[in-house]
Protein backbone atom coordinates (compact mmCIF):
# COMPACT_ATOMS: atom_id res chain seq x y z
CA UNK A 1 0.00 0.00 0.00
CA UNK A 2 1.36 3.28 -0.88
CA UNK A 3 1.87 5.90 1.69
CA UNK A 4 1.05 9.31 1.35
CA UNK A 5 0.37 12.79 3.14
CA UNK A 6 -1.31 16.11 2.80
CA UNK A 7 1.11 19.12 2.03
CA UNK A 8 -0.32 22.30 3.68
CA UNK A 9 1.31 25.62 3.64
CA UNK A 10 -0.29 28.75 5.95
CA UNK A 11 0.09 32.32 4.77
CA UNK A 12 -0.56 34.54 7.34
CA UNK A 13 -0.62 37.40 5.69
CA UNK A 14 -3.91 39.69 4.55
CA UNK A 15 -4.07 43.25 3.41
CA UNK A 16 -7.04 43.86 6.72
CA UNK A 17 -8.03 41.40 9.75
CA UNK A 18 -11.99 40.56 9.48
CA UNK A 19 -14.02 40.79 12.24
CA UNK A 20 -14.85 37.22 12.55
CA UNK A 21 -11.81 35.89 11.22
CA UNK A 22 -10.21 34.09 14.58
CA UNK A 23 -7.45 32.29 11.88
CA UNK A 24 -3.46 33.12 12.49
CA UNK A 25 -3.50 35.91 10.00
CA UNK A 26 -1.72 39.68 10.16
CA UNK A 27 -2.03 42.40 8.25
CA UNK A 28 1.52 43.17 6.67
CA UNK A 29 1.95 46.10 4.15
CA UNK A 30 5.09 44.69 2.89
CA UNK A 31 5.04 40.75 2.89
CA UNK A 32 8.31 38.93 2.87
CA UNK A 33 7.39 37.17 0.32
CA UNK A 34 11.00 35.17 -0.57
CA UNK A 35 11.72 34.83 2.98
CA UNK A 36 8.66 33.56 4.13
CA UNK A 37 8.63 30.89 1.20
CA UNK A 38 12.81 30.20 2.36
CA UNK A 39 11.09 29.38 6.15
CA UNK A 40 8.49 27.16 4.71
CA UNK A 41 10.41 24.92 2.33
CA UNK A 42 13.25 24.69 4.91
CA UNK A 43 10.22 23.63 7.73
CA UNK A 44 9.17 20.89 4.71
CA UNK A 45 12.85 19.66 4.62
CA UNK A 46 13.12 19.38 8.76
CA UNK A 47 9.64 17.36 8.70
CA UNK A 48 10.02 15.24 6.25
CA UNK A 49 11.16 12.39 8.07
CA UNK A 50 8.47 12.39 10.37
CA UNK A 51 6.33 11.18 7.17
CA UNK A 52 6.10 8.00 4.75
CA UNK A 53 5.26 8.18 1.19
CA UNK A 54 5.26 11.23 -0.87
CA UNK A 55 2.54 14.32 -0.69
CA UNK A 56 -0.86 14.05 -2.33
CA UNK A 57 -2.08 16.93 -2.35
CA UNK A 58 -0.82 20.85 -1.71
CA UNK A 59 -2.90 23.44 -0.24
CA UNK A 60 -1.77 27.25 0.69
CA UNK A 61 -4.57 28.41 3.12
CA UNK A 62 -4.38 31.60 5.06
CA UNK A 63 -4.48 34.71 5.90
CA UNK A 64 -4.52 35.53 2.09
CA UNK A 65 -2.07 33.31 -0.03
CA UNK A 66 -3.45 34.87 -3.19
CA UNK A 67 -1.27 37.53 -2.49
CA UNK A 68 2.07 35.51 -1.99
CA UNK A 69 4.29 36.45 -5.26
CA UNK A 70 3.74 33.39 -7.59
CA UNK A 71 7.20 32.92 -7.84
CA UNK A 72 7.23 31.79 -4.48
CA UNK A 73 4.48 29.75 -5.02
CA UNK A 74 6.10 27.55 -7.68
CA UNK A 75 9.20 27.31 -5.91
CA UNK A 76 6.92 25.26 -3.10
CA UNK A 77 5.14 23.73 -5.74
CA UNK A 78 8.64 22.87 -7.43
CA UNK A 79 9.44 21.38 -4.43
CA UNK A 80 6.33 19.43 -3.62
CA UNK A 81 7.23 17.66 -7.48
CA UNK A 82 10.69 17.16 -6.26
CA UNK A 83 9.07 14.61 -3.23
CA UNK A 84 6.53 12.66 -5.40
CA UNK A 85 3.56 14.64 -6.03
CA UNK A 86 1.70 14.10 -8.98
CA UNK A 87 1.50 16.81 -12.11
CA UNK A 88 -2.13 16.08 -11.40
CA UNK A 89 -2.63 16.33 -7.62
CA UNK A 90 -4.91 19.42 -6.53
CA UNK A 91 -3.07 22.03 -6.00
CA UNK A 92 -4.91 24.89 -4.24
CA UNK A 93 -4.68 28.36 -3.24
CA UNK A 94 -6.99 30.76 -1.19
CA UNK A 95 -7.53 34.20 -2.47
CA UNK A 96 -9.68 36.98 -1.96
CA UNK A 97 -11.85 39.03 -4.56
CA UNK A 98 -10.60 42.23 -5.61
CA UNK A 99 -7.16 41.33 -4.64
CA UNK A 100 -6.26 39.70 -8.37
CA UNK A 101 -6.60 40.31 -11.75
CA UNK A 102 -6.39 37.94 -14.64
CA UNK A 103 -2.57 38.62 -15.19
CA UNK A 104 -2.26 37.48 -11.67
CA UNK A 105 -4.42 34.67 -11.98
CA UNK A 106 -3.07 33.97 -14.83
CA UNK A 107 0.43 33.61 -13.03
CA UNK A 108 -0.87 31.47 -9.99
CA UNK A 109 -1.93 29.26 -12.53
CA UNK A 110 0.50 29.30 -14.63
CA UNK A 111 3.02 28.41 -11.17
CA UNK A 112 0.82 25.01 -10.82
CA UNK A 113 -1.87 26.18 -8.84
CA UNK A 114 -4.98 24.14 -10.34
CA UNK A 115 -7.69 24.89 -8.10
CA UNK A 116 -8.38 28.51 -6.58
CA UNK A 117 -11.15 29.16 -3.99
CA UNK A 118 -12.43 32.31 -3.53
CA UNK A 119 -13.74 34.28 -0.25
CA UNK A 120 -16.76 35.82 -1.48
CA UNK A 121 -18.61 35.15 1.66
CA UNK A 122 -21.52 37.61 0.26
CA UNK A 123 -22.71 39.31 -3.23
CA UNK A 124 -24.45 41.96 -1.34
CA UNK A 125 -23.07 44.87 -0.07
CA UNK A 126 -24.82 45.54 3.30
CA UNK A 127 -23.68 41.99 4.56
CA UNK A 128 -19.90 42.27 3.23
CA UNK A 129 -19.62 45.71 5.03
CA UNK A 130 -21.07 43.61 8.28
CA UNK A 131 -18.23 40.73 7.67
CA UNK A 132 -15.99 43.98 7.56
CA UNK A 133 -14.81 42.61 3.96
CA UNK A 134 -12.58 44.46 2.04
CA UNK A 135 -14.25 43.68 -1.70
CA UNK A 136 -17.51 44.95 -2.67
CA UNK A 137 -20.51 43.24 -4.39
CA UNK A 138 -19.25 43.51 -8.06
CA UNK A 139 -15.75 42.54 -6.99
CA UNK A 140 -17.37 39.34 -5.70
CA UNK A 141 -18.72 38.99 -9.26
CA UNK A 142 -15.55 39.55 -11.11
CA UNK A 143 -13.81 36.97 -9.17
CA UNK A 144 -15.43 33.87 -10.77
CA UNK A 145 -14.50 35.12 -14.26
CA UNK A 146 -11.30 36.24 -13.85
CA UNK A 147 -10.70 33.11 -12.35
CA UNK A 148 -11.88 31.40 -16.08
CA UNK A 149 -10.49 33.63 -17.67
CA UNK A 150 -7.24 32.98 -16.19
CA UNK A 151 -7.77 28.39 -16.98
CA UNK A 152 -8.96 27.37 -13.61
CA UNK A 153 -11.22 24.67 -14.11
CA UNK A 154 -11.29 23.71 -10.61
CA UNK A 155 -13.41 26.71 -9.00
CA UNK A 156 -14.68 27.25 -5.39
CA UNK A 157 -16.75 29.80 -4.10
CA UNK A 158 -16.96 30.61 0.01
CA UNK A 159 -20.40 31.96 1.27
CA UNK A 160 -21.70 32.66 4.74
CA UNK A 161 -25.09 32.23 5.99
CA UNK A 162 -26.54 33.69 9.76
CA UNK A 163 -24.82 37.10 9.01
CA UNK A 164 -26.44 39.58 11.48
CA UNK A 165 -29.93 41.02 9.70
CA UNK A 166 -29.63 38.79 6.98
CA UNK A 167 -32.46 37.69 5.83
CA UNK A 168 -33.51 33.82 4.17
CA UNK A 169 -34.33 35.59 0.98
CA UNK A 170 -31.38 37.61 0.81
CA UNK A 171 -29.15 34.10 1.61
CA UNK A 172 -31.48 32.43 -1.47
CA UNK A 173 -30.22 35.59 -3.82
CA UNK A 174 -26.47 34.76 -2.25
CA UNK A 175 -26.52 31.16 -3.61
CA UNK A 176 -28.48 31.73 -6.60
CA UNK A 177 -25.80 34.14 -7.86
CA UNK A 178 -23.27 31.75 -6.41
CA UNK A 179 -24.79 28.91 -8.87
CA UNK A 180 -24.90 30.95 -11.94
CA UNK A 181 -21.11 31.00 -12.27
CA UNK A 182 -21.29 27.29 -12.12
CA UNK A 183 -18.42 26.55 -9.98
CA UNK A 184 -17.05 22.67 -9.16
CA UNK A 185 -17.49 23.57 -5.37
CA UNK A 186 -19.37 25.42 -2.78
CA UNK A 187 -18.55 26.22 1.03
CA UNK A 188 -21.25 27.21 3.09
CA UNK A 189 -20.75 28.62 6.36
CA UNK A 190 -22.43 29.27 9.00
CA UNK A 191 -21.35 32.32 11.36
CA UNK A 192 -19.79 31.13 13.76
CA UNK A 193 -17.79 33.42 16.10
CA UNK A 194 -15.13 32.83 18.73
CA UNK A 195 -15.10 34.53 22.13
CA UNK A 196 -12.22 36.77 21.50
CA UNK A 197 -12.95 38.10 17.87
CA UNK A 198 -14.50 41.85 17.24
CA UNK A 199 -18.12 40.51 16.53
CA UNK A 200 -18.56 38.52 19.47
CA UNK A 201 -17.63 41.35 21.68
CA UNK A 202 -19.83 43.73 20.13
CA UNK A 203 -22.51 41.27 20.35
CA UNK A 204 -21.70 40.68 24.15
CA UNK A 205 -22.07 44.66 24.11
CA UNK A 206 -25.08 44.78 22.94
CA UNK A 207 -23.73 46.75 19.62
CA UNK A 208 -24.96 43.60 17.78
CA UNK A 209 -27.83 41.27 17.17
CA UNK A 210 -26.71 37.99 16.28
CA UNK A 211 -29.13 35.51 14.34
CA UNK A 212 -31.48 32.70 16.63
CA UNK A 213 -30.50 29.49 15.68
CA UNK A 214 -33.96 28.72 14.07
CA UNK A 215 -32.68 31.37 11.30
CA UNK A 216 -29.52 29.37 10.58
CA UNK A 217 -31.53 25.97 10.48
CA UNK A 218 -33.68 27.69 8.01
CA UNK A 219 -30.49 28.78 5.73
CA UNK A 220 -29.15 25.47 6.19
CA UNK A 221 -31.58 23.74 5.14
CA UNK A 222 -32.62 26.21 1.51
CA UNK A 223 -28.45 25.58 0.95
CA UNK A 224 -29.02 21.78 0.95
CA UNK A 225 -32.05 22.10 -1.25
CA UNK A 226 -30.82 24.83 -3.64
CA UNK A 227 -27.68 22.91 -4.42
CA UNK A 228 -29.06 19.09 -4.58
CA UNK A 229 -31.28 20.99 -7.03
CA UNK A 230 -28.38 22.98 -9.29
CA UNK A 231 -26.41 19.16 -9.23
CA UNK A 232 -24.36 19.60 -6.60
CA UNK A 233 -23.45 16.98 -3.77
CA UNK A 234 -23.99 17.57 -0.02
CA UNK A 235 -20.72 15.63 0.79
CA UNK A 236 -19.72 17.73 4.27
CA UNK A 237 -21.53 19.45 6.66
CA UNK A 238 -20.39 22.89 5.35
CA UNK A 239 -19.09 21.42 1.97
CA UNK A 240 -21.13 20.87 -1.63
CA UNK A 241 -19.51 19.80 -4.55
CA UNK A 242 -20.20 18.81 -8.13
CA UNK A 243 -19.95 14.91 -8.86
CA UNK A 244 -15.82 14.08 -8.41
CA UNK A 245 -14.95 17.53 -7.48
CA UNK A 246 -14.93 17.08 -4.19
CA UNK A 247 -12.03 18.93 -2.23
CA UNK A 248 -9.51 16.12 -2.00
CA UNK A 249 -7.12 18.05 0.56
CA UNK A 250 -9.73 18.43 3.13
CA UNK A 251 -11.01 15.01 2.56
CA UNK A 252 -7.87 13.52 3.25
CA UNK A 253 -8.09 15.93 6.66
CA UNK A 254 -11.65 14.58 7.37
CA UNK A 255 -10.16 10.80 6.87
CA UNK A 256 -7.84 11.03 9.39
CA UNK A 257 -4.71 11.13 6.85
CA UNK A 258 -1.47 12.54 7.98
CA UNK A 259 -1.25 16.52 7.32
CA UNK A 260 2.09 17.81 6.85
CA UNK A 261 1.51 21.25 8.09
CA UNK A 262 4.05 24.34 7.33
CA UNK A 263 3.83 27.89 8.35
CA UNK A 264 3.19 30.58 11.09
CA UNK A 265 0.33 29.06 13.44
CA UNK A 266 -0.28 25.73 11.24
CA UNK A 267 -0.89 22.21 12.79
CA UNK A 268 -0.19 19.08 11.38
CA UNK A 269 -0.57 15.26 12.36
CA UNK A 270 2.28 13.30 11.51
CA UNK A 271 2.08 9.73 10.76
CA UNK A 272 3.61 8.39 14.05
CA UNK A 273 0.73 9.85 15.93
CA UNK A 274 1.63 13.30 17.27
CA UNK A 275 -0.03 16.70 16.28
CA UNK A 276 1.69 19.71 16.19
CA UNK A 277 1.29 23.65 15.88
CA UNK A 278 3.86 26.73 15.06
CA UNK A 279 3.90 29.45 16.91
CA UNK A 280 1.69 32.27 15.37
CA UNK A 281 3.78 35.32 15.20
CA UNK A 282 5.26 35.67 11.48
CA UNK A 283 8.65 37.03 12.53
CA UNK A 284 9.65 34.62 15.19
CA UNK A 285 8.52 31.95 12.92
CA UNK A 286 10.75 32.57 10.05
CA UNK A 287 13.45 32.92 12.20
CA UNK A 288 13.11 29.63 13.84
CA UNK A 289 12.49 27.92 10.68
CA UNK A 290 15.37 29.38 8.80
CA UNK A 291 17.61 28.06 11.63
CA UNK A 292 16.61 25.09 11.00
CA UNK A 293 14.47 24.53 14.39
CA UNK A 294 10.96 23.02 14.63
CA UNK A 295 8.98 26.57 15.32
CA UNK A 296 6.70 24.56 17.48
CA UNK A 297 4.79 25.81 20.57
CA UNK A 298 2.59 22.82 20.96
CA UNK A 299 3.45 18.87 20.34
CA UNK A 300 1.54 15.82 21.73
CA UNK A 301 1.29 12.29 20.95
CA UNK A 302 -2.29 11.20 20.00
CA UNK A 303 -3.34 7.61 21.53
CA UNK A 304 -5.81 5.17 20.12
CA UNK A 305 -8.46 6.56 22.35
CA UNK A 306 -8.18 10.12 21.01
CA UNK A 307 -7.63 8.58 17.37
CA UNK A 308 -10.68 7.25 17.44
CA UNK A 309 -12.67 10.01 19.06
CA UNK A 310 -11.55 12.30 16.18
CA UNK A 311 -12.36 9.60 13.74
CA UNK A 312 -16.05 9.75 14.87
CA UNK A 313 -16.11 13.56 14.99
CA UNK A 314 -14.72 13.83 11.40
CA UNK A 315 -16.88 10.96 10.09
CA UNK A 316 -19.73 12.29 10.97
CA UNK A 317 -19.70 15.65 9.72
CA UNK A 318 -19.35 13.65 6.12
CA UNK A 319 -22.60 13.17 5.09
CA UNK A 320 -21.90 9.73 4.02
CA UNK A 321 -21.25 9.21 7.93
CA UNK A 322 -18.44 6.67 9.07
CA UNK A 323 -17.91 3.20 7.93
CA UNK A 324 -18.77 0.65 10.10
CA UNK A 325 -16.39 -1.73 8.45
CA UNK A 326 -13.37 0.35 7.73
CA UNK A 327 -13.57 2.28 11.85
CA UNK A 328 -13.19 -1.39 12.92
CA UNK A 329 -10.04 -2.38 9.97
CA UNK A 330 -8.71 1.15 11.89
CA UNK A 331 -9.26 0.47 15.48
CA UNK A 332 -10.06 -3.39 15.80
CA UNK A 333 -13.23 -2.75 17.62
CA UNK A 334 -16.79 -2.29 16.56
CA UNK A 335 -18.21 1.43 16.65
CA UNK A 336 -21.87 -0.01 17.40
CA UNK A 337 -20.67 -2.72 20.16
CA UNK A 338 -18.15 0.07 22.16
CA UNK A 339 -20.61 2.93 21.66
CA UNK A 340 -23.86 0.09 22.06
CA UNK A 341 -25.38 3.17 24.73
CA UNK A 342 -24.79 6.41 22.89
CA UNK A 343 -25.62 5.03 19.89
CA UNK A 344 -29.34 3.29 20.80
CA UNK A 345 -30.30 6.98 22.67
CA UNK A 346 -29.18 8.85 19.44
CA UNK A 347 -31.30 6.76 17.60
CA UNK A 348 -34.07 6.46 19.72
CA UNK A 349 -34.45 10.52 19.29
CA UNK A 350 -33.59 10.13 15.44
CA UNK A 351 -30.43 12.32 15.31
CA UNK A 352 -28.23 9.15 13.89
CA UNK A 353 -28.98 6.35 11.86
CA UNK A 354 -27.29 2.97 10.97
CA UNK A 355 -27.98 1.77 7.26
CA UNK A 356 -26.12 0.40 4.33
CA UNK A 357 -22.95 -0.53 6.72
CA UNK A 358 -22.20 3.22 7.99
CA UNK A 359 -23.19 5.67 10.77
CA UNK A 360 -24.69 8.97 9.79
CA UNK A 361 -26.54 12.17 11.23
CA UNK A 362 -29.99 12.12 10.21
CA UNK A 363 -31.24 15.70 8.79
CA UNK A 364 -32.10 16.51 12.58
CA UNK A 365 -28.58 15.78 13.87
CA UNK A 366 -26.96 17.73 11.61
CA UNK A 367 -28.72 20.83 13.06
CA UNK A 368 -27.08 19.54 16.71
CA UNK A 369 -24.12 17.83 15.44
CA UNK A 370 -21.93 19.33 18.40
CA UNK A 371 -25.19 17.69 21.06
CA UNK A 372 -24.23 14.38 19.25
CA UNK A 373 -20.98 14.37 19.46
CA UNK A 374 -21.21 14.93 23.32
CA UNK A 375 -22.56 11.66 23.74
CA UNK A 376 -19.86 9.98 22.32
CA UNK A 377 -16.65 11.72 24.66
Amino acid sequence: MVAFFGLYVHFPFCLTKCPYCDFNSFVAPDIPHARYADATLREIESRLPDFDGTPATLYFGGGTPGLWAPLEIKRIVDFARSLGLSHDAEITVEANPGALETPSLEAIRDAGANRISFGCQSFNDRHLATLGRRHDAREAHEAPRKARDAGFDNLSLDLIFGIPAQTVDEWRTDLDKAIAFAPEHLSLYSLSLEPEVPMAKEARAGRLTLLEDAFHNEMFNVARRTTRAAGYRHYEISNYAKPGREAVHNSLYWSGAPILAVGAGASGFEVRRHRYSNIKGPEAYMQRAIAGERPESFRESIDEAMRMREAIMTGLRRIDGIDLADFERRFAVRLSERYAEPIRRLVACGLVTIEDGALRLTDSGLFVMNSVLVEFF
